[in-house]
């Protein structure tokens, strides 16, 4: 089958529909259909850097991360991919070429799916750019709607009640084999060194977008209430660009405030992020309750799970499918600092069960392959 993937974001930009979409294009051609990629080429990386190794083609559009003020050159790039090559399947991977195909649809006649992540459900029901496309109905377009988890399916048939049920499908997340892969003692040590880290340290990591709902500071307030003995020995790794500088400030300082040895890593490599996790002791994304923001499932969940670390999380969004409550992490209430407090003292100070846990977090994470994903999202 030939398929074409639309998507604003793509590697070597880091970010999750980026990450979706390569993996989810690159399993794909392993199940032996012709994979096209529409992507933008991004201002912070060369040609070069953009174009990559992969078993399939990527085509870079002029532009950068999407802004409503560019449409009109998205919805140009849609109708150009539409009208010089013929493909069988057309893929939005986003909310933004949704709306392009959806608005293409109208001239040409080409039958198409989508893929609903979560927050941009929390947006829809407000959305001017929406309302000026006359384009209320979005969803209820695609001849199929592919969904991260059951959170979001049932968020997205509240959110716009005119889609048959049917038409959509739970496809969660997958992970790749690279992350399950040992990582060398040398890798290691060479992180530790440039994070001034050392063997006797009990690493807490977070490694997500530095922004509230990935509940940064619930975590350094629940780090504020270990036991003496265990807080004085935890660094705290915070790995992830930072988009709002306000935010970033607010977490350093409740971090100095709380007296938690913290480390900032915004640009560690993706090598770099695997080493992370493989040193960590407790990998914390608990998410807070934050407006027009949600967790659609957490696909950090599965790559820390892959290397044998535990998760603590929270009951919001779709993080609760993510990680398997006592297998591959604690899942605890929302905003319940004395829970979260708990599940992070238990995973440090009870050797066996962290072993265990280990364990069954690598099986939790097999159980999430990019194949089947992709296998579910082109049954068509």
């Amino acid at each position: 089958m030939r398929l074409l993937l639309l998507t604003h974001e793509f590697p070597p930009f880091r970010g999750g529909v980026g990450t979706y979409a390569s993996e989810l294009a690159q399993a794909a051609a392993e199940l032996g259909h012709t994979v096209t990629v529409y992507a933008p080429q991004h201002a912070a990386f060369t040609p070069e850097q953009a174009q990559g190794a992969c078993d399939y083609r990527v085509v870079r559009f002029p532009g950068d991360l999407y802004a409503a003020r560019r449409f009109p050159r998205l919805l140009y790039t849609t109708l150009r991919a539409l009208a010089i090559e013929t493909f069988d399947c057309v893929h939005a991977v986003d909310a933004t070429f949704s709306m392009a195909l959806g608005l293409a649809h109208r001239v040409w006649r080409q039958s198409f799916l989508c893929t609903v992540h979560g927050s941009e459900l929390l947006a829809l029901p407000r959305s001017a750019h929406l309302r000026l496309l006359h384009l209320r109905d979005l969803y209820t377009r695609p001849v199929k709607v592919c969904v991260n988890s059951n959170y979001t399916k049932d968020l997205l048939l509240k959110t716009c009640p005119g889609i048959p049920p049917e038409r959509v499908a739970v496809t969660t997340l997958g992970v790749s084999d690279w992350w399950f892969q040992r990582v060398p003692e040398a890798q290691r040590a060479a992180l530790r060194q440039k994070l001034n880290l050392t063997v006797g340290h009990c690493i807490v990591s977070t490694v997500a977008r530095v922004i509230e709902r990935k509940g940064h500071l619930a975590t350094i307030e629940a780090l504020k209430r270990l036991p003496g003995h265990v807080r004085s020995h935890v660094v705290y790794v915070i790995a992830g660009r930072g988009d709002d500088d306000a935010y970033v400030d607010r977490v350093k300082a409740a971090a100095m405030q709380a007296g938690i040895q913290t480390r900032f890593a915004r640009s560690l490599d993706r090598g770099e992020i695997r080493a992370l996790l493989s040193i960590s002791r407790v990998f914390c994304m608990p998410g807070v309750p934050v407006a027009d923001s949600v967790e659609g499932f957490g696909l950090a969940y599965l790559e820390a799970a892959a290397q044998g670390l535990p998760s603590v999380a929270s009951r919001l969004g779709g993080a609760a499918e993510a990680v398997a409550h006592q297998k591959s992490g604690i899942v605890v209430p929302p905003d319940d600092i004395e829970a979260l407090t708990e599940a992070i003292l238990s995973l440090i100070e009870d050797i066996e069960r962290g072993g265990h846990m280990a364990c069954t977090s690598v099986e939790h994470a097999r159980a999430h392959s990019w194949r089947r994903v992709a296998q579910l999202t082109y049954s068509l």
